[in-house]
């Protein structure tokens, strides 16, 4: 497989609150094949969602032991992750979880289908993602069409069965979420079923929980239209700071 750029347009799109807020960025390591199809047809194997997750974040801790650790990530597997492990984290902050496969695209007969499919054409293509449910900001949508690191291979049969059983996982691991987390969640997401937000407020045992929902919003709030952005910015922020602050650990504003 050929490299991939070093630097892409996430990284010069980082997030200008994160300059203002506790929270500080620490680079630990990158997937050196990001984007590739090899990427996405294992990152949710049986085991490595977490055990990559794990393993970032004892480096991170052994080199900053009075810091809080935090990954960006699918929330699929943040959630089974911290199911699995909840003493390894304090909290976390969802934006649109798969919780829920969208009832459009998981139909009775399209899931059938696709596990006869997977049997004899597991490579098969059913296409790529269509950019214009990502985001109503049309900016955003064209900066994602243009970026570099973003697979253009489309969905193979094997990945969307994969997608399904972590959608299994994810709803039988809920009932052992004790981690505190923040879920933001867009009304308008035809990725992951709005209704999976409500599941998981409903069945996780965690004491601190707040959801959030954004009317009209789809699937990448933080790259929504100005004023969902800005919002999901500062709920972050506040809730983080919150938290930090009652555990000692926040910064001067």
């Amino acid at each position: 497989q050929k490299d991939l750029p070093r630097k892409d347009a996430s990284t010069k799109r980082m997030p200008e609150f994160i300059h203002f807020s506790p929270l500080k960025p620490y680079k630990g390591r990158e997937w050196e094949k990001a984007g590739s199809e090899h990427v996405l047809e294992t990152h949710l194997l049986p085991g490595l969602h977490w055990s990559c997750l794990l393993e970032m974040c004892a480096l991170v801790q052994a080199e900053h032991s009075s810091s809080a650790c935090s990954a960006l990530q699918g929330g699929a597997i943040a959630i089974l992750t911290a199911a699995e492990r909840p003493g390894h984290f304090a909290g976390m902050v969802l934006i649109s979880p798969l919780v829920l496969a969208n009832p459009e695209s998981a139909t009775t007969f399209k899931v059938l289908a696709a596990k006869v499919l997977n049997l004899v054409l597991p490579n098969l293509s059913l296409g790529p993602i269509d950019s214009s449910v990502l985001s109503r900001n049309k900016t955003e949508v064209d900066i994602y069409n243009s970026d570099p690191l973003i697979c253009r291979a489309g969905l193979k049969v094997c990945f969307g069965i994969q997608l399904l059983n972590a959608v299994s996982r994810v709803e039988r691991a809920l009932p052992k979420l004790t981690v505190p987390f923040l879920l933001l969640q867009g009304s308008a997401d035809r990725l992951c079923d709005s209704k999976g937000a409500y599941l998981l407020m409903e069945l996780a045992k965690s004491q601190d929980k707040t959801l959030k929902i954004y009317e009209g919003a789809y699937h990448v709030l933080h790259k929504e239209l100005p004023e969902v952005t800005n919002s999901v910015f500062h709920e972050i922020n506040m809730w983080v700071s919150q938290r930090t602050a009652t555990a000692g650990t926040a910064s001067p504003p």
